[in-house]
């Protein structure tokens, strides 16, 4: 945890403990049921052509396609269950109004971006550090940083970066690295923050003293990597740059 982390947890704990205080004299936190994302992801960003990723949802069958491979959007080809936009795992740890949104971009002679958001629904539990879910099955982080990204018209926009190392076993017994890269950051209608504990005490911030709860959502690009440079954060940050003004309408 860096300092800035440190500085807004230590706020978090002090907004929670002034709120058990006030909440007993104050009437109950409204849902403003707004959100600071407009869905769905835009069909191109520049150059690059989007295609929607689906999920069916029988857990047995666990297959992944693209809009393009469908004729029809309701259900499987393969087995005639419903489809979704997060697979039968994500469905078991989330509340059922949580939204998500996942499009898979491509360009020629390019690595395969997928853009994915996941927006809280009434419950706030539909988001957590994505640190969380990343590791573990061969997947490993192996360094954390954020990046400033450039937009026309606005501060630069803070985004965490993650350099991920997925390790899989070849039948042959030889072991193979597969270096990637995972880019987030969280918005709310009024707010965007590249920080999980940040996130945590504006949303804090906002019920104790206000009185309002938004539906806070967070937004990621990931791709394959190259592990002996660097390139894969101004690629990150020139796709973000360009996807931003179509999905984001928080103010600025």
């Amino acid at each position: 945890m860096n300092r800035r982390e440190v500085a807004a947890y230590s706020a978090l704990l002090a907004v929670m403990i002034i709120g058990v205080w006030a909440m007993a004299f104050t009437t109950e936190i409204r849902d403003s049921g707004r959100s600071g994302v407009a869905l769905p992801f835009p069909d191109s960003v520049d150059d690059w052509q989007g295609d929607e990723i689906v999920y069916c949802l029988n857990a047995r069958h666990n297959r992944v396609f693209l809009r393009s491979e469908l004729d029809n959007m309701e259900a499987c080809p393969e087995c005639g269950a419903g489809l979704s936009g997060a697979s039968p795992l994500e469905w078991s740890l989330l509340p059922a109004d949580t939204t998500i949104h996942k499009k898979q971009y491509s360009l020629p002679s390019q690595p395969t971006r997928v853009a994915s958001v996941v927006l809280s629904g009434t419950s706030r539990t539909s988001i957590h550090r994505p640190q969380i879910c990343l590791v573990g099955d061969g997947n490993e982080i192996v360094r954390t940083r954020t990046i400033s990204v450039e937009i026309p018209g606005r501060r630069p926009l803070g985004v965490t970066v993650l350099d991920m190392l997925l390790r899989r076993q070849l039948p042959d017994g030889r072991w193979a690295e597969y270096p990637s890269y995972y880019a987030y950051w969280f918005v709310s209608p009024t707010r965007e923050t590249p920080s999980h504990y940040v996130r945590m005490f504006w949303m804090a911030f906002d019920q104790v003293f206000r009185g309002a709860s938004h539906r806070w959502a967070y937004i990621s690009v990931s791709s394959w990597r190259n592990p002996q440079t660097s390139d894969h954060l101004d690629e990150a940050a020139a796709f973000i740059a360009k996807l931003y003004p179509s999905i984001v309408r928080t103010a600025r």
